[in-house]
């Protein structure tokens, strides 16, 4: 990738068959399938992710945001920053995070909290500032890790960034704007749609009824693989560019919302997105999920696909993250990192991966390290005390000490086996008393601070 030697050491997804299909394509050294749940990772020096969007999409109007399942997710991804403690970390979600006050003040807090170590940028990307063709606004979050910066002077950092992308967009500029038609594939198919005819009283025929009203709508064609209701908006969406000669909307969405584009580009694509595309005494017919692959900048025809269903590559059009801009903002923080140092990171910070912050049952002098790596770097907001981290490994200590088994195989809180079961070999093992239970908690949450 832009002529610069890597390894790709470990990727993660829910999904078993994309995880199946980045076996095949990329052969990564491991690979999870759960970002929510802790593991020994190997070392690396460079992270990107992209954390679900649903619970920050415009779309959803009635979100709970941080509080919905889907955002854990998010969570995870900078728990898993913060323990790795990566030279350079990428991280992409929707624009709607930031529309959305509560939410980006949740983002923030959590940022503080787990990116201490990190000076974060947040740079606004989109495909079509890079001559494409498709629009996909997203925010990047640049976490570049303070040891490794090029320098501590934030300012001069952010008018790097800015440098590089007024130069960047700049160079992209003088080049001819393309248009979808490049995205398109010969021999392309399109599975047919639901034709029944809506029953009386549906709601979307009082709306579309509604947004008809003081519009020139006209009859069109039928577009094979749409439902009634689709080819309804579809007509609607042409009405509103009666010139254009190219159109291309999104008609899996409400007509008095459906997203249409006049000037070339594609509208946002979403894993249930059916784009029509239409140009004038040319094609007219709906976006196949390989062509939404190629406008997202993977190259389609590279990849091994055997077994990936239709359905299974609109889903993943919709939930990747666009090439070129994730390239982009790799670029980006990959400018500000001094790489001799940042090509030491694996080895330096391995002592302190293996105090997992996951789990508590580890011996004193790896809680120890765990602890004091708050104090690593140099944010005000990360210094302790000398008393209070005397307090925590006092604490820590002693509750470890608890646990471990005294003389005779027992433990505090348990009983010793009665003779019969020593004979049979039987074995009883009885929960903690409170009071140990109750160290063993604090523990637990000692370590979630961390």
């Amino acid at each position: 990738a832009c002529g610069l030697d890597f390894k790709h050491l470990w990727s993660c997804d829910v999904d078993k068959n994309i995880r199946e299909f980045i076996k095949r394509n990329f052969a990564p050294e491991q690979i999870f399938h759960d970002v929510n749940k802790p593991r020994s990772l190997p070392p690396a020096n460079i992270y990107a992710a992209g954390f679900p969007c649903t619970p920050f999409s415009k779309l959803h109007a009635s979100s709970g945001e941080w509080q919905e399942k889907a955002a854990r997710a998010g969570r995870a991804v900078l728990r898993t920053v913060q323990k790795q403690q990566f030279a350079l970390a990428v991280l992409e979600n929707v624009e709607g995070l930031r529309d959305r006050p509560e939410a980006w003040q949740t983002m923030l807090k959590h940022v503080r909290r787990y990116l201490s170590n990190y000076y974060v940028f947040v740079v606004h990307l989109c495909p079509t500032m890079l001559c494409h063709a498709v629009s996909r606004p997203r925010l990047y979050f640049v976490c570049v890790h303070q040891s490794v910066a090029k320098t501590n002077d934030v300012d001069r950092m952010q008018a790097a960034i800015l440098r590089m992308l007024s130069s960047g967009v700049a160079h992209f500029a003088r080049f001819p704007k393309p248009t979808w038609e490049s995205f398109l594939l010969k021999g392309a198919a399109v599975s047919l749609g639901n034709t029944r005819q809506p029953k009386e009283g549906c709601k979307w025929l009082s709306l579309n009824a509604e947004v008809r009203k003081g519009m020139n709508v006209s009859h069109l064609p039928k577009v094979s693989g749409l439902t009634v209701r689709e080819q309804d908006t579809w007509e609607i969406a042409v009405s509103g560019h009666p010139t254009a000669q190219l159109i291309a909307a999104d008609v899996s969405q409400s007509a008095n919302r459906v997203p249409s584009r006049s000037n070339g580009t594609l509208p946002v694509i979403t894993p249930h997105s059916k784009i029509v595309i239409r140009k004038a005494g040319g094609v007219c017919r709906l976006l196949t999920a390989h062509e939404k692959m190629f406008a997202c900048g993977a190259p389609v025809e590279r990849y091994d696909l055997e077994g990936v269903s239709e359905g299974q590559m609109k889903k993943w059009a919709g939930n990747t993250m666009d090439i070129k801009c994730v390239s982009l903002a790799l670029l980006l923080g990959m400018n500000l990192c001094k790489w001799p140092e940042a090509n030491r990171t694996a080895s330096c910070f391995e002592s302190w991966r293996k105090a997992s912050i996951f789990e508590i049952e580890k011996a004193t002098s790896g809680w120890q390290s765990a602890v004091l790596a708050r104090g690593f770097g140099d944010n005000k907001n990360q210094k302790q005390t000398k008393n209070s981290r005397e307090k925590r490994l006092k604490v820590g200590t002693k509750a470890i000490q608890r646990t471990r088994k005294q003389p005779g195989g027992v433990r505090p809180g348990q009983r010793r086996h009665s003779p019969g079961q020593e004979a049979h070999g039987g074995k009883r093992k009885l929960p903690l008393d409170g009071k140990s239970s109750k160290l063993r908690k604090r523990l637990s949450q000692i370590f979630r601070d961390s």
